[in-house]
């Protein structure tokens, strides 16, 4: 932000708390503003490191205390992320079309967040808080990785065998009264199978689909 370029005649200390405001500000503001698109998104603060700042940025306190906070906003971010496994899907009242579309959306933005582990800007920042021996902050966000990598894997699973349902789910929803029992032995049909060779689409997630569909 140009507020933050532009502070170079300001006290050291007003220097100090504007900065820490701002970049909170910016990483709410990023967060909310992708997360009505359905989309996880790191703020990273912009610090402009070249190589040579970037071999000392570990000793200025300053910094990483700004990287720490980073940190703890990405790790508050992924864990919410993480931790809707154990929350149940879209609604039965809303079918299982909504139940596919969940899971899509769930895939993008879980493999959205693992390319972000990779990106260049967060690397650095890992980079810095390692040198300056900050596990206590790095630790709980690297863990995530791996939650991440198996969260991204369930989810491709679970859309992959769901999207067998889509076309006859979507006649479904298109029928008159009439052609329902028509439709619905191949749509059993194909749930068995789901509940069969998917991997992670067991037990409770199977009769919910079940419900949805009666919907």
């Amino acid at each position: 932000p140009t507020l933050l370029r532009n502070k170079s005649s300001w006290p050291d200390s007003i220097q100090k708390d504007i900065s820490n405001v701002m970049h909170k500000f910016m990483a709410t503001l990023t967060e909310n503003a992708n997360r009505m698109k359905g989309s996880t998104v790191l703020y990273v603060p912009l610090e402009n490191l070249d190589v040579e700042m970037l071999r000392d940025a570990h000793n200025d306190k300053e910094l990483v205390q700004r990287f720490e906070s980073a940190v703890i906003h990405w790790t508050r971010q992924i864990k919410e992320v993480v931790n809707e496994k154990d929350v149940e899907g879209a609604s039965e009242s809303e079918g299982p079309l909504a139940e596919i579309e969940y899971w899509r959306a769930r895939t993008r933005d879980l493999n959205n967040i693992r390319k972000q582990f990779n990106r260049k800007d967060v690397l650095q920042i890992v980079e810095v808080l390692d040198r300056a021996k900050s596990f206590y902050y790095l630790e709980p966000f690297l863990s995530l990785k791996t939650d991440i990598e198996k969260g991204t894997e369930e989810a491709i699973d679970n859309l992959k065998y769901l999207n067998t349902l889509l076309e006859p789910c979507t006649k479904l929803s298109q029928a008159e009264p009439k052609e329902i029992a028509a439709l619905l032995p191949n749509i059993l049909r194909t749930t068995q199978l789901i509940l069969i060779y998917s991997t992670h689409y067991k037990r409770d997630r199977f009769f919910r689909i079940l419900r949805m569909i009666s919907n």
